[in-house]
């Protein structure tokens, strides 16, 4: 049996509470702070990134690309 590595990603939201003099000076503070610890997955947001499969996955015969994996051009 063999071992993929198979590239997902996902959505997380959250929510910051800031302290600030406005509403520009709070948005400012929260793109340059730290994530929330508090998070909820988007619902549907999880995907495979099937483009890059193949840049993770050397190894991989040009017929398991086509099939899995769309029109990659090899890195």
């Amino acid at each position: 049996m063999k071992t993929y590595k198979i590239p997902v990603t996902w959505t997380v939201a959250g929510v910051m509470n800031i302290r600030a003099e406005s509403l520009a000076d709070a948005i400012s503070q929260a793109e340059d702070g730290d994530l929330p610890d508090a998070t909820d997955y988007v619902e549907d947001s999880f995907q495979v990134s099937n483009a890059s499969i193949p840049h993770l996955n050397k190894n991989l015969t040009q017929q398991e690309i086509r099939e899995h994996c769309g029109e990659v051009i090899r890195w």
